[in-house]
């Protein structure tokens, strides 16, 4: 589903930051210069609990009514200052990659990413097919470390991703001295990559499944041997430049290491399918960042690289509408209960939310549903993609046609 958000999460998130603008606004909005910026996160990964400092300008001398949320989480602060704030991640959010934002009378900072892992007593043993983590590169170090062998010393690469669907792929291990171990990997719906099946090579038969598309075994063919010096020199046929190794190549032309790249591809373009979008981390336990790719002729390339862009950046750079949107599902739904069309006691925080419809004969248009701490029943709303950005159309508390209607909705919604 394209314009849908990466992560549940970053719905619930922007609900979040979105109430704390309307709770911090007076009857007039604060200079942009007066908001807090966020410039940094330290450390920037780590489980419940975990201490971080948080370093930007425009804090406040002190903490007064100032607020940190991680994720929809308010975070205990135990210092603040005007440029640094030390805080808590808080317990309740899921293990995955979360925003931190800063929250001052002044206004809302631009959120930072913190990834929350769970602590080292609640992970589950890696074996084989239950091994469930964020990172490929962690379920690797996990099932090395349940058969016997020391991690230390291995590298782990991408060797192909599924074009067909990109929640598949084929990982290795390798090591001087060790035979090279071949995972074949799922991500699941939550984004956490789970071990399938592992083999000594990356073919079908070594890495069995029933359910993985058929071009998660279709590897780039292997370069043919030099011919002897007698014979004359065949040219080279060039072969298409992957998704990966377009990242790679734009990594390595940035000056960064190749050798632990991982890049997951989210979305295609329904508009042009030769864009898509994804993130990437250049490094284990590195930040994610953005990456918007075009297909030239048989050969991708990176149009735009690095965190948050903007819509008029990315715009400007000729990515299509669909995958450059100035706002989510879940930001267009607090701005309509903010300006009054919810039913009494709805406000806009603490919501749930779930796409539980999308048309197939227009995607511009889908249903969303929420449940709220406080609020008895579920809501639900109907949304339009106009062209930039999602509009609320109407909104109601059962999903069915009398409820949820507007001009031009699509019949098949039901």
């Amino acid at each position: 589903m394209r314009k849908r958000l990466l992560f549940t999460v970053a719905m619930l998130a922007a609900l979040a930051m979105l109430a704390g603008l309307i709770a911090g606004c007076g009857s007039s909005s604060p200079p942009a210069s007066d908001k807090p910026v966020v410039s940094g996160v330290t450390p920037d990964t780590g489980p419940a609990g975990t201490q971080f400092v948080i370093v930007g300008q425009n804090f406040g001398a002190a903490q007064g009514n100032g607020v940190v949320h991680v994720g929809i989480q308010v975070a205990k602060v135990s210092s603040w200052s005007d440029g640094s704030i030390t805080a808590v991640v808080p317990t309740g959010l899921d293990p995955t990659t979360q925003p931190v934002t800063v929250l001052t009378p002044a206004g809302q900072s631009e959120y930072i990413e913190f990834t929350v892992v769970k602590k080292a007593s609640d992970q589950p043993d890696p074996k084989e097919k239950q091994a469930e983590t964020i990172s490929a590169q962690q379920a690797m170090v996990n099932w090395l470390k349940q058969n016997g062998l020391d991690p230390t010393g291995w590298n782990y690469t991408v060797v192909n991703i599924s074009e067909k669907d990109p929640n598949w792929k084929i990982d290795k291990a390798s090591k001087a001295g060790q035979a090279d171990k071949y995972f074949l990997f799922h991500r699941d719906a939550k984004g956490n990559w789970l071990i399938v099946s592992t083999g000594a090579a990356p073919t079908k038969a070594a890495l069995p499944s029933s359910s993985a598309p058929s071009d998660v075994w279709t590897l780039p063919p292997t370069p043919k041997p030099t011919p002897p010096k007698s014979s004359p020199q065949p040219k080279p046929t060039p072969q298409p430049v992957s998704q990966l190794d377009a990242v790679k190549a734009y990594v390595a032309k940035q000056g960064g290491s190749t050798s632990a790249v991982n890049l997951t591809v989210g979305r295609y373009s329904t508009i042009n399918p030769a864009w898509c979008e994804g993130t990437v981390f250049v490094n284990y336990g590195g930040t994610a960042q953005d990456v918007f790719l075009k297909k030239v002729g048989a050969n991708w390339t990176v149009a735009f690289m690095g965190p948050n862009p903007s819509y008029a950046q990315l715009v400007a750079l000729g990515v299509p509408k669909d995958l450059a949107h100035t706002n989510t599902e879940a930001q267009a739904i607090a701005t309509w209960i903010q300006n009054g069309h919810a039913p009494g006691g709805v406000t806009p925080t603490g919501w749930s939310l779930k796409i539980v419809r999308s048309s197939k004969s227009n995607p511009d248009w889908e249903i969303v549903s929420g449940t709220q701490a406080g609020y008895s029943g579920t809501m639900y709303w109907l949304l339009q993609w106009n062209g930039s950005q999602w509009v609320v159309m109407d909104d109601g508390g059962a999903l069915n046609p009398t409820e949820l209607k507007a001009p031009g909705m699509p019949p098949d919604l039901f």
